[in-house]
């Protein structure tokens, strides 16, 4: 057990952003002094895999970044996150597993709500697993509505590299034999041709216009778009005469909550394309770094082509829920 640091509490309630609520918690926007004690309770979260750690030095310098303190011990943390639109994501729910089930969790959240329902945002949305029973309870108890699902799918550092060397031993299964027939980068420039292929495809519907980066799901803009196209990781299989058919498209990046992996944004097209277009993914990305390549997958359908190839569910979560709460 991490031992209280004293100057944790005495900095956070130094700070004027400071919320003394029942039970004695106290929730204080996040200081560099909570460092410590939140990457101790971090640890002991998704078997020492949790994010907080890596967007640490984005979130200190953001608003909306929030710990929850008692008896001067950091026992957990959250965040909100302005998206465009007025919209507002939640997110980095945490509570230190041995203070769950005492209603500290609670206490925090509802103080949260009227924190965030302050700021007057159009559209309040989180995302948890299909597993976190707690966050099903705080949608219902809030007012939120499931509005769209994602099968989660990955595949982890050693499979990876394994998956590079069947490809390389493999003489047909993933590579192109027509000259009518290519996989390209995308760019800014392909963003009409894009935009028209994607908006036409079953996971738009599905997807409820969302375009996800690791456990931020975000609407669709164009901005947001152009900026995925012109990504290292993002391409589409090209096909006839002159190459101006597209059968797929796959719009990825480096993760936002852990760098050196890659988040798979959008993926669509039938089930030959889903393979050549995942099979240049690995084929660029440095297995040597890269650590996880994931993506959060709206249809059934797609979620079994990507299986096909290799990504797998995790042995915790299948899948991810998004809820949201319109205020305007």
């Amino acid at each position: 057990m991490t031992e209280p640091d004293p100057d944790a509490i005495t900095q956070a309630t130094d700070n004027a952003d400071v919320h003394h609520l029942d039970k004695g918690i106290i929730v204080a926007r996040t200081t560099p002094a909570h460092k410590d004690q939140l990457f101790s309770l971090s640890a002991k979260i998704w078997e020492g895999e949790d994010y907080i750690p890596t967007v640490w030095d984005e979130w200190i310098n953001e608003e909306g970044f929030y710990t929850i303190l008692l008896e001067g011990r950091v026992i957990g943390c959250m965040k909100y996150t302005r998206l465009p639109g007025n919209e507002i994501m939640l997110e980095g729910l945490r509570m230190d597993p041995e203070h769950e089930g005492k209603g500290y969790a609670s206490i925090s959240v509802s103080f949260f709500n009227e924190l965030v329902f302050s700021l007057e945002p159009n559209v309040l949305r989180f995302a948890t697993s299909d597993e976190n029973v707690f966050s099903h309870h705080i949608a219902d108890k809030y007012g939120f509505k499931r509005i769209a699902s994602f099968y989660h799918r990955y595949m982890k550092g050693p499979e990876i590299k394994e998956k590079v060397e069947q490809i390389g031993s493999s003489k047909d299964l993933y590579r192109i034999h027509k000259p009518t027939d290519k996989i390209v980068n995308t760019s800014s420039r392909d963003f009409e041709q894009v935009l028209t292929f994607i908006r036409a495809s079953e996971e738009w519907e599905s997807s409820r216009n969302l375009l996800s980066r690791g456990w931020v799901f975000y609407p669709y803009t164009d901005e947001d778009l152009r900026e995925l196209l012109n990504s290292s990781f993002s391409f589409m299989r090209k096909q006839g005469v002159g190459g101006n058919v597209i059968t797929g498209v796959i719009l990825a990046s480096h993760s936002r909550q852990y760098p050196s992996d890659i988040d798979i944004s959008w993926l669509s097209g039938d089930e030959d394309s889903v393979r050549l277009l995942l099979t240049r993914i690995f084929l660029e990305a440095d297995i040597e770094t890269v650590q996880e390549i994931a993506g959060k997958i709206p249809t059934q359908t797609m979620a079994g082509f990507v299986e096909k190839f290799g990504l797998h569910k995790h042995p915790r979560v299948d899948g991810t829920h998004v809820f949201e709460k319109r205020l305007m």
